[in-house]
């Protein structure tokens, strides 16, 4: 038997096993109950389904038609490597599949037939045709390194490991190419090609994987930081962040203050008018706490109906303006629950931190001078003097 032929026989049957495998992994995965991540991971699943089919085509191309079998494998190469594509779009919340694009379709269509047809039946050359579909492929893995990352400043360990991965897959894709354009020995360019495809898949098994993990260690991370009402920050993640604002303020020496801010008579609005107001009217002074406030400035809900906000690079003339404001702001605000409609108040208490190590006096004077707010009367701001405040730490 021709040694060429067995070693394509060999390398398919490696390749389709461990394609299959890793289709069955990533079909079972339990990460696929993260709702956010059930897509992405069938699209993962469906990159090795159809590399595992398309090499099962290839292997019984003796069997049928030729033209048939260049055209299914190609299309399925093809889908393999835009479904990576779509896993890192849908993981980025694009809500799109692969055969809703337009343009992809184009794609692939005008790809299969330039392999299928004019590179098989116009002109005969196997050598073109994998060229041909190599470039193809480099194109779609390299457009997708820019949409791993969710954010643009922010690139996780996953994300790092996946872009790392596809750059790898690139240049194995690119020196398979190379090798093709220049070697005209049929067992070299051919074993090559199926090395590369190996190590792609193998590459890409725990790229996919790592970033899988990442993310759902993320989303916990989130999840326990997460007011799941409000959708803000809770304590936990307030000290954390006040201790490192701190520490920054210190060592540059910029003033920073503190407002603490509690609903007046919210218990009498959930007496009155059931929790589901009440929850109502926690969620509508939280985002109207969240559009008053700057990029740099952390927003929580730090327990109840209590909302802190610690403010970088704010004097604290500066923190009781934006007070009164969000004062103001709250007392115009109504909501329709069935009852007819209902508007409330809110107290604020200020304060400036003088130095990292008062954070936790600091605390206990905004929460005085907040209580102090509704002894007075409620729906007001009242300031803190009980620290001797130094505007430049």
């Amino acid at each position: 038997m021709d040694p060429l032929k067995i070693a394509n026989l060999a390398y398919a049957v490696s390749i389709i096993l461990n394609c299959s495998c890793a289709a069955l992994f990533f079909h079972f995965n339990p990460i696929k109950q993260e709702k956010n991540l059930a897509i992405t991971i069938k699209y993962f699943s469906i990159l090795y389904l159809a590399t595992a089919a398309a090499y099962l085509i290839f292997l019984g191309e003796i069997w049928s038609n030729k033209f048939i079998s260049i055209f299914s494998s190609n299309l399925l190469f093809m889908i393999g490597f835009y479904s990576v594509r779509y896993a890192f779009l849908w993981r980025k919340g694009q809500q799109k599949h692969l055969y809703q694009s337009k343009w992809v379709l184009l794609h692939i269509s005008l790809f299969v037939f330039i392999q299928s047809y004019i590179l098989h039946i116009v002109n005969d050359i196997y050598n073109y045709r994998i060229i041909f579909g190599l470039a193809n492929y480099l194109f779609v893995l390299l457009s997708c390194i820019s949409i791993i990352p969710k954010q643009v400043n922010t690139v996780t360990y996953g994300e790092k490991v996946a872009i790392s991965s596809i750059s790898m897959a690139s240049i194995l894709l690119f020196i398979a190419l190379i090798i093709h354009l220049f070697s005209f020995d049929a067992f070299i360019y051919q074993t090559s090609l199926m090395i590369v495809q190996g190590l792609i898949a193998l590459c890409f098994l725990g790229a996919f994987q790592t970033l899988l993990l990442s993310d759902v260690s993320n989303l916990h991370y989130e999840n326990s930081i997460t007011d799941p009402l409000t959708g803000l920050y809770n304590r936990r993640y307030f000290t954390e962040q006040a201790n490192k604002a701190l520490k920054t303020a210190s060592r540059h020496e910029f003033p920073i203050s503190l407002i603490m801010c509690d609903i007046d008579f919210f218990k009498k609005i959930n007496d009155n008018f059931g929790h589901d107001i009440g929850d109502n009217a926690l969620q509508k002074f939280s985002d109207l706490l969240k559009s008053l406030i700057r990029e740099g400035d952390t927003l929580s809900r730090y327990g109840g109906e209590e909302f802190a906000i610690l403010l970088p690079q704010t004097s604290l003339d500066g923190a009781i303006i934006l007070a009164e404001r969000m004062r103001e702001e709250t007392e115009r605000m109504a909501l329709s629950p069935q009852q007819g409609e209902l508007k409330f108040t809110a107290s604020f208490g200020v304060t400036a931190i003088s130095h990292p190590s008062d954070f936790e006096t600091s605390l206990k004077a905004v929460d005085k001078a907040m209580y102090k707010a509704k002894e007075l009367g409620r729906n007001q701001v009242q300031p803190s003097f009980t620290l001797q405040v130094n505007t430049k730490m």
